[in-house]
């Protein structure tokens, strides 16, 4: 890729998504955009106003066109002037360049592919990291949301589903045919855990003789973190444990508010949390309580600093560590409670990371286009 002959177009890849929070696909997006410049590829994101990786977006130098229009929220009017917006930009864009567009998160996945269609591209690719439906939904909301996710599919030329389960789910509800799906599952760089274990504890007002049990992850509903909770209220007679939950949602006036009502003072909400990797360098045991995923970055998270986890056996995990011992049905506090107990005894654990490669990953995006 690049300028080829004088008289050829610079390639651009366009990567969008809805907003920088702190989230999986936007880690996934922040290592795709950084490793396409260091290739030497021409990119750009287009995205929504704020959230909390922005900064290390701009730190690492990805032009950025924000569209303050573009929200998660469902919004005729907004939702219509970010089509406009982008539909315009992206014709600006082509007169000079090759470009191709490539979508991420369901709210641009839907606004931006659509506006490349109406811009004439043909280059249209959306990277699945979880659909933006669900089992149970209201059955009308349902309709429309697939039906919205039919139509994307027809102009779009590739879609990468980030595991198997994603795929089927998508082929279920008739969305593409087999041939437009490929599967490119996430990919972790190894780690080793930072060495600041006392000054953390110190900030986070935790006694140096604690263990740590993390879960990271938003306070959502798919994510079901109130579990999280009442897997703490059942250790609650282990004094040497202390539960960290790092993550910002609609949920966290109910979480504070079953942390009073169950007195327990050993739990720490730290909302979103800037440095991730230091609290994997303190936790004994990490956790994920979702009932609904992708492909969970934050389990390959857990891979990466070799730290145990106890997470639910929903098809995506299961996915990811097929023959792994500890899993547990969601919302089966006991199974967590015991497996917690198991792995804070286990003197000698080790994941083979041999499949979790992000080189591999980065790889495989790299012949997508």
């Amino acid at each position: 890729m690049g300028n080829g002959r004088e008289n050829k177009k610079t390639t651009l890849v366009v990567h969008a998504i809805t907003k920088l929070d702190l989230g999986g696909a936007q880690k996934i997006v922040l290592q795709l955009l950084t490793h396409m410049k260091r290739k030497g590829y021409n990119v750009l994101l287009i995205c929504g106003e704020g959230g909390e990786l922005f900064e290390p977006f701009q730190k690492n130098n990805i032009n950025m066109h924000v569209i303050k229009e573009l929200k998660r929220e469902i919004n005729p009017i907004y939702d219509l002037l970010s089509i406009i917006k982008i539909t315009k930009l992206l014709r600006q864009l082509k007169r000079d360049n090759d470009v191709i567009v490539h979508t991420h998160t369901p709210k641009a996945g839907v606004i931006v592919r659509f506006s490349a269609y109406f811009a004439g591209m043909k280059k249209i690719y959306h990277t699945i990291h979880g659909w933006g439906f669900h089992k149970g939904q209201n059955i009308l909301s349902l309709f429309v949301f697939v039906l919205i996710e039919r139509l994307t599919a027809n102009v779009t030329k590739k879609m990468i589903a980030v595991s198997d389960y994603v795929k089927d789910i998508g082929l279920k509800y008739g969305i593409g045919k087999r041939n437009k799906y490929t599967v490119i599952r996430n990919g972790i760089e190894l780690k080793t855990k930072p060495e600041n274990r006392k000054s953390l504890y110190n900030e986070l007002g935790i006694p140096e003789n604690k263990k740590i049990i993390l879960q990271v992850s938003s306070l959502k509903p798919p994510k079901s973190p109130i579990d999280f909770l009442k897997i703490a209220k059942i250790l609650t007679k282990r004094d040497d444990l202390f539960f960290i939950i790092a993550g910002g949602g609609e949920l966290k006036e109910t979480m504070q508010a079953y942390i009073q009502t169950y007195n327990l003072k050993n739990v720490i909400l730290t909302g979103w949390y800037d440095n991730i990797s230091s609290l994997y360098g303190i936790a004994d045991i990490c956790t994920l309580t979702s009932i609904s995923e992708g492909m969970p970055l934050a389990v390959l998270e857990a891979i990466s600093f070799n730290v145990p986890l106890v997470a639910t056996n929903i098809p995506p995990i299961k996915e990811i560590l097929p023959h792994y011992k500890y899993l547990c049905p969601p919302h089966d506090i006991k199974c967590f409670a015991h497996n917690i107990r198991i792995l804070l005894a286990c003197q000698d654990f080790k994941y083979d990371k041999n499949n979790f490669d992000i080189n591999e990953m980065l790889h495989k995006y790299d012949l997508l286009y």
